[in-house]
């Protein structure tokens, strides 16, 4: 999939009022912010943003901005402008976006995108509505709406279209002063939110396999479908949006003989780790996994178990505890 990723920010706003939208404050930065901090976490992909004002560009730093100017500006012109550079950059897909939705996070946009090739898929809150992932095949049909026809106008009644269910709360857009004060008031209360807590049992598994299958016991019980063998996987789950972690704010995770697993993960199983990558190299970076082999056999590398410790303390919502002393 060669991915693009479109924000629209060309709106003229005229509900919010003589304030300038994309600038208004939320939490501590300017509303269009929001959806650029959230885009940072993404796999590296193309980037446009469609404005009508070429001096809010700065706001969107790493996003090619594509101007459509002030005349005549609906969201069809907007979704046109977008889809044509995606298109003219050699992309497969777009993922469309709308920059006055702050409340986004990337847990969204990976679940939106999530097993989807050949259909399209949206976002479902109260209603479907963007984020939307659009392949290649609608872009013709996008280009030309009219009005203010969206991507939802076209999207809406095909039956191919792939629902993706997201918190409603993260899913609104700004339209009026009174919705962002309205969030506000929701992020004042959200940080009231009971913590979760979770416990995964070292005790419970001995090596790679067996710790993912513990993953997803702990963390995938309710669902049905399961997190594949993948560190990226385990990091994108960590996000939450969907499993265990779906809608909480604040986890604290007990980490079991988290002692027993020190070892389990460690500097053999490392090693056999990255073997089996080097046998099977479609797909891996071969000199980059021998770096890393090499330096385990030095004792200076990660094992498996440190390179999860990390992914875990990469996420500032979760605590990680555990009953055994870890070498320092």
């Amino acid at each position: 999939m060669k991915l693009a990723v479109v924000v629209l920010a060309a709106g003229q706003s005229r509900r919010f009022g003589s304030q300038d939208k994309l600038m208004a404050a939320f939490e501590g930065r300017p509303l269009a912010a929001h959806i650029v901090r959230t885009l940072q976490g993404l796999p590296r992909c193309r980037g446009f943003v469609v404005l009508r004002d070429s001096r809010h560009s700065g706001l969107f730093r790493g996003l090619r901005p594509v101007l459509i100017g002030h005349v005549r500006s609906s969201q069809s012109r907007s979704l046109a402008a977008g889809i044509k550079a995606a298109r003219n950059s050699g992309a497969s897909h777009v993922l469309l976006l709308l920059a006055d939705m702050p409340r986004l996070a990337r847990c969204d946009l990976v679940e939106v995108v999530r097993g989807c090739l050949t259909h399209p898929a949206m976002a479902k809150g109260k209603r479907p509505m963007p984020p939307a992932l659009l392949p290649r095949a609608l872009f013709y049909r996008l280009g030309h709406l009219t009005g203010d026809n969206g991507a939802a106008a076209l999207l809406r009644n095909r039956n191919d279209l792939i629902l993706r269910r997201i918190s409603a709360s993260r899913l609104c857009d700004v339209d009026r002063v009174a919705d962002l004060l309205e969030m506000r008031c929701e992020g004042r209360a959200e940080e009231t939110k009971p913590v979760l807590t979770l416990t995964i049992d070292g005790g419970s598994f001995d090596g790679i396999d067996g710790f993912y299958e513990e993953i997803n016991r702990v963390f995938m019980a309710n669902e049905d479908w399961r997190l594949g063998h993948s560190l990226d996987a385990l990091d994108d789950m960590l996000y939450g949006g969907y499993g265990a972690l779906n809608g909480a704010m604040s986890v604290g995770i007990h980490w079991k003989n988290i002692g027993k697993s020190r070892q389990d993960l460690g500097v053999g199983t490392t090693r056999n780790w990255l073997l089996g990558k080097l046998a099977q190299p479609v797909g891996y970076n071969t000199r980059h996994i021998q770096a890393q082999l090499d330096a385990v056999e030095r004792g200076e590398g990660e094992t498996f178990f440190e390179i999860v410790l990390q992914i875990f303390a990469a996420h500032p919502n979760i605590n990680l505890t555990h009953d055994d002393p870890l070498r320092s």
